[in-house]
């Protein structure tokens, strides 16, 4: 019997803006991926998994896309320094999922805020996410989930330093980079 998983994660535009000045390069994805952009994929030997932009919306205007299969992850990301967490964060997001889960099998879709200090410490997390049972995704003293249950398009905007006040583990003053990501995970499936 094969068990299978599936996630995407989609995103159409990405923005972080201090004082008026755009934070994010290609946050519109109208350039390459490789502007702006990184991608990791971890991937397992059964497994698919796939980073890619293109129009996947009913406008002319494109969009990022991360899908994994049976097991492990993918994620485009972009780290950026910044001054202050007074910060407009704005982005439309689609995030699907599907999965034939058995026990402690999940798969999740995600777009992710990291806060990090000049080190490059992972000192806290937002997750906007959507996933599947099974999954051990919990709020905590440095993340903090806004969960999900559309699939279609949907536009998330909020300060940084408001969005802080849910993470009572991070000091916003030791925040020294955003690094924004677009994540997809499964666990294996066979």
């Amino acid at each position: 019997m094969r068990i299978s998983f599936s996630i995407m994660a989609m995103f159409l535009l990405i923005g972080l803006q201090l004082e008026g000045a755009e934070l994010i390069t290609n946050g519109d994805f109208e350039q390459t991926l490789d502007v702006g952009w990184h991608k990791y994929q971890d991937i397992s030997p059964s497994g698919t998994g796939t980073i890619f932009r293109s129009n996947y919306d009913s406008d002319a205007n494109m969009e990022a896309r991360t899908y994994i299969r049976n097991g492990y992850y993918n994620t485009l990301y972009q780290t950026v320094p910044i001054t202050s967490t007074n910060i407009s964060f704005s982005a439309t997001i689609k995030l699907r999922g599907s999965s034939s889960a058995l026990y402690g099998h999940y798969s999740t879709a995600a777009f992710i805020i990291y806060y990090l200090n000049s080190s490059d410490t992972l000192l806290g997390e937002t997750r906007i996410c959507r996933f599947t049972t099974n999954c051990d995704w919990v709020n905590t003293s440095t993340v903090h989930l806004i969960k999900t249950s559309s699939t279609d398009w949907n536009d998330y905007s909020f300060n940084i330093q408001e969005e802080l006040s849910n993470l009572s583990g991070v000091n916003s003053s030791d925040i020294a980079k955003i690094k924004v990501a677009l994540y997809s995970y499964s666990t294996p499936g066979c």
